[in-house]
């Protein structure tokens, strides 16, 4: 972070009042970051009750004008007072609508994916479409867990266009622990990386096969009873990083889509059950009728000729 008026203000969470055409001990490279044509700078920390720091107001003035006096301080921190307070509320009404656009989108996420469980591949495309939307994420992958051969796989990916479809086409597994997917997996511990290429976990295998860049990844993993069944990745947010919110809001995000991969894990296993048992019902039903004339044979044969079971 470049070193600004604003900044040092923040720091010392005090006033900080300066002229620019003067040496300063605070500053002794100049004030930093003045404007031109700027004689007299003014930085005042906006400060809440519990002492929080949200903001800092900069003030100037041009050459020729007079300095900040005592009293000029005095008018712009009781301003500050009620400017400070309408920001905390302004950010409580934020907090608050962010929060319903949460819970919205989460609603339509239940409804879509529980109403329509068909099948595993269904669910996690429909997985894929919602966290890319909660983000604003240009591309998103679902890793699964496969705990017997120790690896994450995935045969299902979001891609935009022919290159990349025809390159992730196959199914891709990889051990745990390796990439920043694996290594989710392996700790269970979120991670967003504003950049990939800086990041020696990360795998660029993938990249080089499809010509996409990765720029920034956000990671989370989906838990099941405090057990890892997979990790959901974010890459590249549309015109900008991933956020701290955009964290709180995609691990909200992933409780809802454990649940909805244990949902559906277990109706392909009941489903997989009946088609077994419907099966072998029919080979039963096979095996325990006759044709007309082997019943016409039965029934042409006398009592005394058929088999005793008692």
């Amino acid at each position: 972070m470049d070193f600004t008026l604003a900044l040092y203000a923040s720091k010392a969470k005090k006033t900080i009042a300066c002229c620019v055409d003067e040496y300063d001990s605070r500053f002794p490279n100049g004030v930093p970051k003045a404007p031109q044509s700027t004689s007299f700078a003014l930085a005042l920390p906006i400060v809440q009750s519990d002492n929080t720091l949200i903001g800092v107001l900069e003030l100037y003035r041009k050459k020729g004008s007079p300095y900040f006096f005592e009293e000029d301080e005095e008018i712009a921190n009781s301003y500050l007072v009620w400017g400070g307070v309408a920001l905390h509320y302004a950010e409580l009404y934020y907090n608050l609508s962010q929060q319903r656009k949460l819970n919205t989108f989460l609603l339509s996420v239940v409804r879509s994916v529980f109403q329509d469980m068909v099948n595993m591949d269904v669910v996690v495309s429909k997985i894929l479409e919602y966290a890319r939307n909660l983000v604003n994420a240009d591309r998103t992958s679902l890793f699964l867990v496969d705990y017997a051969k120790n690896q994450l796989y995935a045969h299902i990916f979001d891609a935009n266009d022919n290159k990349e479809a025809d390159a992730l086409k196959n199914e891709i597994r990889f051990p745990i622990g390796a990439g920043i997917a694996g290594y989710v997996a392996k700790t269970g511990e979120p991670l967003n990386i504003p950049n990939a290429y800086a990041d020696e976990r990360f795998n660029r295998s993938i990249d080089q096969k499809t010509g996409y860049t990765t720029k920034s990844l956000l990671c989370m993993p989906i838990f099941i009873e405090d057990k890892v069944i997979g990790v959901l990745q974010m890459v590249n947010k549309i015109n900008d990083v991933f956020t701290k919110e955009d964290e709180d809001s995609f691990a909200v995000f992933a409780t809802y889509c454990g649940l909805a991969l244990d949902h559906a894990r277990l109706y392909e296993k009941i489903h997989k059950s009946e088609e077994k048992y419907k099966v072998a019902l029919e080979v039963l039903s096979y095996h325990n009728t006759c044709t007309n004339d082997e019943l016409n044979t039965i029934k042409s044969r006398p009592l005394d000729s058929l088999p005793n079971e008692t």
